[in-house]
């Protein structure tokens, strides 16, 4: 009889049961979806260093085919220049005009900064409004203290003395050329040319179209029209002379979804207007002063702790780049300074540090225990700042922290004049750089 009535009941799944598996299929499906985000990041990164690689390769490929580097093919809002390789170290040239004897060479063996785009959308000049001269690359003037607001006038702490820039150049423009044809003109040089605009229909059958201008009657679609570019990746290209008189350092940088509007400083924020919002003031290229290093020695990099004003944005991610300038002794020494630049990977950025105060006690010779660092002033300041550390993959450099002595005895203008400063870029994907002999170019 028991063995009857148990043949009775059939084995089957409790309601917890089925509650329980539903869970940890959700649980699954959750942390599935979660990686799909992660992973599409890790895929799109990295077709950007492959494509990146490729933009940066024949970018200089252009420079060389273009002539960009030796007929005259340089200029900047106003000035057509060549490029000198002469007499004198590397440098941009006023092209000479008639029988007159050749003008003066300005920036001669300081570099200078190749950026078409900017040139041709800023059209003309911009006069210098409060510390930004867009004549430079980075927009600052070269008196700015980084540790202080760019937007405002008066400064408490002016820095004494000229600092490092590149001067920025764009391309020669053709004659007849408008506005448009000159944006156009330089879209077509620094733009990737494979990177086309594609439309991608609702119905998935269907295949991607390309767009482009139509070259047909208005109105219809006959006849094929020239490809549009998307132009998520644009270079600029830095060239800087080393101090050795007889090599270059020449550097592509490959940005992605370079936003030019943020390039223009002398319309946001308003001329002669403090801005102490840092969202607010411009973000693209940024000033920040190097106060601490240690290594870069052996080609492996090093560890700087770099400082800059509140009202300028702190971020930095791990794989951005950033370029340090500094002046140095020309060789053979006592032949002048030379102005060299270098761009390096951040491989480890440090977390936001509290906002510290520069405070010194009325001279320059005392230690400023905020940034550990001198700085170059005779009155006290209360302008806040921010201090990151940072881990960088590079060349050797050294920052000229030895020429600082405490004893005040060394000349204000001959003390600062060599210290290292960090120029700060957003969306750089890669920089390729090549060493070079000036005589090869």
């Amino acid at each position: 009889m028991i063995a009857a009535t148990k043949k009775l009941y059939r084995k089957g799944v409790t309601l917890i049961e089925v509650i329980f598996a539903m869970g940890v299929v959700l649980i699954g499906l959750l942390g599935l979806l979660s990686v799909l985000p992660l992973a599409g990041r890790r895929a799109q990164d990295a077709i950007g260093l492959s494509v990146s690689a490729s933009v940066g390769d024949s970018a200089l490929q252009e420079l060389h085919s273009r002539h960009l580097l030796r007929e005259g093919r340089l200029e900047d809002f106003a000035t057509t220049y060549e490029v000198d390789y002469g007499g004198t170290p590397l440098g941009l040239r006023l092209l000479p005009t008639g029988s007159p004897p050749p003008p003066p060479i300005p920036f001669a063996g300081q570099g200078f900064c190749i950026d078409p785009l900017y040139v041709a959308q800023q059209q003309t000049a911009v006069d210098p409004v409060n510390h930004f001269n867009d004549a430079l690359f980075p927009y600052y003037d070269l008196d700015h203290n980084p540790l202080t607001n760019a937007t405002d006038p008066t400064p408490a702490l002016p820095w004494p003395a000229s600092q490092p820039r590149l001067q920025r150049v764009g391309v020669t423009a053709v004659p007849t050329a408008t506005f448009t044809g000159r944006v156009e003109q330089s879209r077509a040089i620094v733009e990737n040319p494979d990177d086309l605009i594609v439309t991608r229909p609702k119905d998935r059958s269907l295949n991607a179209l390309l767009n482009g201008l139509a070259s047909g009657t208005p109105g219809t679609n006959l006849g094929y029209g020239k490809r549009v570019p998307a132009g998520e990746f644009r270079w600029i290209a830095t060239v800087s002379p080393l101090a050795n008189n007889r090599h270059a350092s020449i550097s592509i940088v490959v940005m992605r979804n370079r936003d030019i509007e943020r390039d223009f400083p002398h319309i946001t924020p308003p001329a002669l207007v403090t801005e102490t919002d840092p969202k607010k003031n411009p973000t693209n290229e940024r000033l920040a002063y190097v106060s601490d290093a240690l290594g870069f020695s052996g080609g492996a990099g090093g560890v700087v702790t770099v400082a800059g004003s509140q009202a300028m944005v702190s971020k930095i991610l791990v794989n951005d780049w950033i370029m340090l300038s500094r002046r140095v002794p020309r060789l053979p020494l006592g032949s002048g300074t030379i102005d060299v630049h270098r761009w390096f990977r951040v491989a480890s950025a440090e977390i936001d540090r509290d906002i510290l105060r520069t405070v010194t006690d009325g001279t320059i010779s005392t230690l400023d225990t905020n940034l550990g660092c001198y700085l170059p002033t005779s009155s006290a300041s209360s302008d806040s700042v921010w201090v990151r550390q940072l881990l960088l993959d590079g060349p050797d450099w050294d920052f000229g922290f030895a020429n600082d002595p405490d004893d005040g005895s060394t000349p204000l203008a001959t003390r600062y004049q060599d210290n290292t400063f960090a120029t700060l870029v957003p969306d750089v994907v890669s920089v390729t750089e090549r060493i070079i002999r000036i005589e090869d170019l």
